[in-house]
């Protein structure tokens, strides 16, 4: 335990005091990195609240607040540290996110809120960068994500069998399979290197993606083998994409998305090839939603303003469940275009490194690389862009790491 501090005590004493008493600025940073996975399994409980909020409303900040902190301890520590991620592709659109908060016609906390929660990501992942620096450090985060796949099993099994109700809670479903499709793409990043255990986690997190009754989720995990940036084999991949097939023609036929599909109960593929599905009214108020994004079509309405127009058009729903249409209608066509450039640079920089790189470099690359293509699969139907602590936490802990590792002089 660390000797308490003074409130408002500074960075460099804290330093300090970690240093005298065993405890590098490193070790907080690690502790808090690893914490991350686990963090958003812990969260999939909904009805815990202190005060007005839920508990997930304090630990999202808390791990906002903390990182900064912990980037100032490292600073202080060590005043060459620098930062290896390349926030630089996203600065442009997180300036425009934050100066929207300057054109929102119903300004409310809840505006800066989401502004916070598109930013604290990016806290992570420079603080992976400057933190994540051997092979030990990245395996702790493996390690971390497999601890919160049993987590996750006892969640969704308590909410399969009735328990969360019984005793006056929820399981946040929806927040617990997103994170289940980024830590499917993080396991998979092993493959080749090892077979058995990622393909042990891959199927858990498909298996307790169908336990949730998540649609999307499930397609996006089932279709790794198609995204799969290490297999040479083309034959591997075409039998890998075939047993992915099989699998989802098999969970389709399920009472369980049998009737996530369809009113009846049941249905057909080629029912869902002709778009006579459940969508739950995305269809009906995505032109809505559009029609009144381009009243504002080059600087949006501004960050958190779907929250509010939403509702309007779409009984009990508080966002479009598509971010793009999210991002085009919060930072307009100007926004969604730099969102959309950040992120295709990320990914083109993680699959260089991935293709210079060897070694545990690779694996991670690979798992970033997977997890943000995953990501962007799910964005067409849902808003992980807010998840932070569920979603863009552990993904951009794993771009971090890449960076963190990159950089390392070898000895």
């Amino acid at each position: 335990m660390l000797p308490s501090q003074p409130i408002g005590a500074a960075p460099t004493q804290l330093a300090a005091t970690s240093r005298s008493s065993g405890v590098t600025s490193r070790d907080l940073s690690l502790w808090y990195l690893w914490s991350i996975p686990i963090a958003a399994a812990v969260a999939g409980v909904k009805g815990l609240k202190i005060g007005p909020l839920e508990y997930t409303g304090y630990l999202w900040l808390s791990y906002l607040l903390v990182g900064l902190l912990l980037l100032q301890i490292q600073f202080a520590a060590d005043p060459k540290t620098k930062i290896r991620f390349p926030i630089l592709f996203w600065i442009p659109w997180l300036i425009l996110v934050w100066m929207s908060v300057l054109w929102i016609s119903d300004f409310s906390f809840r505006n800066v809120q989401d502004g916070l929660q598109v930013t604290l990501p990016f806290v992570v992942g420079m603080l992976a960068s400057v933190t994540i620096s051997t092979n030990q450090h990245v395996r702790g985060i493996y390690a971390s994500i497999a601890i919160s796949l049993v987590v996750m099993t006892f969640e969704l099994l308590a909410y399969r069998m009735g328990i969360f109700e019984r005793v006056g809670l929820e399981c946040d479903i929806r927040a617990l399979s997103l994170s289940l499709v980024v830590f499917g793409g993080a396991l998979a990043g092993w493959v080749p290197d090892e077979w058995k255990r990622p393909f042990v986690g891959w199927m858990t997190c498909i298996v307790l993606t169908f336990l949730a009754g998540s649609r999307m989720a499930t397609i996006a995990l089932l279709g790794v083998p198609i995204l799969f940036p290490r297999l040479r084999s083309q034959w591997l991949r075409v039998a890998l994409i075939a047993v992915s097939m099989l699998m989802g023609i098999g969970l389709f036929y399920t009472p369980t998305f049998q009737k996530r599909f369809f009113w009846t109960g049941s249905g057909t593929l080629t029912q869902v090839f002709r778009g006579e599905f459940l969508a739950f009214g995305r269809f009906e108020a995505w032109p809505k939603i559009l029609a009144e994004a381009k009243l504002r079509p080059w600087l949006g309405h501004g960050v958190g303003s779907t929250r509010t127009f939403v509702p309007q058009v779409w009984q009990d729903i508080s966002l479009p469940h598509n971010d793009y249409l999210r991002v085009g209608f919060e930072t307009g066509i100007i926004g969604l275009m730099l969102y959309l450039i950040a992120a295709s640079a990320q990914l083109i920089s993680l699959w260089r490194i991935k293709n210079r790189g060897e070694g545990m470099i690779v694996v991670v690359s690979s798992s970033a690389i997977l997890a943000g293509l995953l990501y962007m699969v799910c964005g067409l139907t849902d808003n992980p862009l807010t998840y932070a602590i569920w979603v863009t936490n552990p993904m951009f802990l794993l771009v971090g790491a890449t960076y963190g590792l990159r950089h390392v002089k070898p000895k």
